[in-house]
């Protein structure tokens, strides 16, 4: 059921130092994810999918790969039924985009020292072109960091169509869907379904793997804007679960200076756009809806440029309209909003205009 796996790079190594007891709690986040990469590679076992959002940000990543961890451990699947399921989390986006994502790529590969394969993405992970999607059967599916999951997964996954969803973490607007699931948590407030799937570990006191506990803890900080008063994007559920992680694992958490120097430094790798083209940038934070009961499919593009930056990247307007038809067609779009960064409106002193 997966596809044969991009090498990892000839080399590779963890930027990162490690002690003994580093490499031995991240021997135990390994072993479990390719623990779940063989159940899936075999077949005809029991497999629940999980999934983020289609943008596949951070915490679209990382709340899913947590959350599966956490699975075989939670209360909901502690019935005899549930023992020879395994949940195995995916990126919702080709292998290949890793690439365009600068602050995953910091985090995981940087950060945390997961092996980069021949793409640059951590060998480790499985995404959805992995997925052998004709062949794929799936005993459930698993959403975090949404929770109404995207025609655009279950058209690549046709059998998710029929799986029941089984487990609903996140922190958009509640759309009060599958409230049958086994495990459903939704929280507008919260900054981050990172946050929620962290305090399911606290609350029933299932001990991570340091590298685990760093992932979280990151996408805590970059979400909520390392807790920033000025536009605040956190709630006291955030603080909370963010002090009992520091509190449970200090040796990994570090202090705040810590903790503001791996904000910053995923904050700017966010940021760098620079060796990313007009077509990158089209597929970097990426969402679609369906248009009524009308068979549509409307798209949006959250740009991280000018419209006129955009422009350059592409070459011309008309390479750009180019690329816009190429991205719907593939998409099967039948509307694309592209938002772009504000530019300066010349001649107009402080007048700043979003295309």
């Amino acid at each position: 059921l997966i596809r044969s796996a991009s090498p990892r790079r000839a080399g590779a190594v963890s930027r990162t130092s490690a002690t003994h007891g580093e490499c031995a709690m991240a021997g135990e986040l390994f072993r479990v994810l390719r623990t779940q990469r063989q159940w899936l590679a075999d077949g005809g076992k029991r497999v629940a999918l999980a999934f983020g959002n289609e943008a596949g940000d951070l915490d679209t990543i990382v709340s899913s790969l947590a959350l599966a961890f956490l699975w075989p451990r939670l209360p909901c699947n502690a019935s005899a039924e549930y023992k020879d399921e395994q949940l195995v989390p995916v990126c919702p986006f080709p292998r290949d985009e890793f690439r365009l994502r600068g602050d995953a790529k910091a985090l995981f590969v940087d950060m945390a020292g997961f092996e980069a394969d021949s793409k640059g993405a951590p060998a480790d992970l499985l995404f959805l072109d992995d997925i052998d999607a004709a062949e794929m059967k799936a005993s459930g599916l698993v959403i975090t960091d949404h929770n109404e999951p995207a025609d655009s997964l279950l058209s690549a996954i046709p059998a998710l169509r029929e799986a029941p969803v089984i487990g609903v973490v996140d922190h958009h607007a509640d759309k009060q869907l599958f409230s049958d699931a086994r495990l459903r948590i939704v929280d507008e407030s919260c900054g981050s379904a990172t946050t929620l799937v962290a305090e399911l570990s606290l609350e029933h006191d299932i001990a991570l793997p340091d590298k685990l506990v760093k992932l979280l803890l990151c996408v805590i900080l970059l979400d909520t804007r390392n807790f920033r008063l000025e536009g605040k994007r956190h709630s006291e559920r955030d603080i909370k679960t963010h002090a009992a992680l520091c509190k449970r694992y200090p040796s990994v958490c570090g202090d705040s200076s810590q903790q503001a120097e791996w904000y910053k430094t995923l904050t700017n790798a966010r940021k760098n756009v620079d060796d990313l083209d007009s077509s990158d940038l089209l597929k970097l934070d990426f969402k679609s809806s369906a248009i009524g009961s009308s068979g549509h499919t409307l798209g949006f593009c959250a740009i991280m440029d000018t419209f006129s930056g955009l422009v350059s990247r592409a070459g011309s307007l008309e390479a750009l309209e180019r690329n816009l038809e190429e991205f719907m067609a593939q998409r099967e779009l039948a509307v694309c909003l592209c938002i772009h960064m504000a530019q300066k409106v010349p001649g107009k002193a402080g007048k700043h205009k979003i295309v």
